[in-house]
């Protein structure tokens, strides 16, 4: 029988990384796989809610220096005009899970670049495959 976890979430760890925002989704399997040892401890089969991932600091130009996970990339594209990239002109390195952004929309286990991400994100290049700015 499975256990609930998230309320331990980020215990692991000094600070938190992985904040839920909407308990009511879940993020996709392979999302919640890597959360399970990249932010604490997560059983292998908890729920675990849509939220963002707190990147280290300077990684991103917002505010939050966060990044969602679990949000469904059509909705945000069509409620945001002129912010993000169709989902049909995304290079094909960029993984979508069932239409939503997840830990493989911007990392790959085998890649061989830092930070294990699915190209290169010299000036940018990744962070403006989706954003348009």
């Amino acid at each position: 029988m499975a256990t609930d976890h998230s309320g331990i979430l980020n215990k692991a760890h000094f600070k938190p990384r992985y904040h839920i925002t909407d308990n009511t989704r879940a993020v996709d399997s392979v999302s919640a796989e890597c959360l399970s040892c990249h932010d604490g401890s997560v059983a292998r089969l908890s729920v675990i809610g849509v939220g963002s991932w707190s990147h280290a600091e300077g990684f991103t130009n917002s505010d939050t220096g966060t990044h969602p996970i679990g949000v469904d990339y059509e909705d945000v594209y069509m409620n945001s005009p002129g912010e993000f990239r169709p989902p049909s002109m995304l290079d094909s390195r960029i993984k979508l899970v069932d239409g939503k952004v997840g830990c493989v929309s911007c990392h790959n286990l085998y890649s061989d670049t830092p930070m294990k991400l699915v190209m290169s994100n010299r000036q940018s290049r990744l962070c403006l495959e989706c954003h348009i700015k």
